[in-house]
């Protein structure tokens, strides 16, 4: 409950959710401060489809 006050979900939104939703929405949080090496470009996304 507190992570989700945290987050600005009401209480009452909680019951239009599912779990993974709430689970998913608490990882990209956690996620929005973490820093990263590298950001992939839309080619790498472009290459990464065609090797597949």
């Amino acid at each position: 409950m507190l992570r989700a006050f945290q987050m600005g979900i009401r209480f009452t939104d909680l019951f239009d959710l599912e779990i993974g939703e709430v689970y998913d929405m608490m990882t990209e949080s956690i996620n929005d401060h973490e820093e990263y090496d590298e950001i992939a470009t839309q080619d790498d996304y472009d290459n990464f489809f065609k090797e597949a």
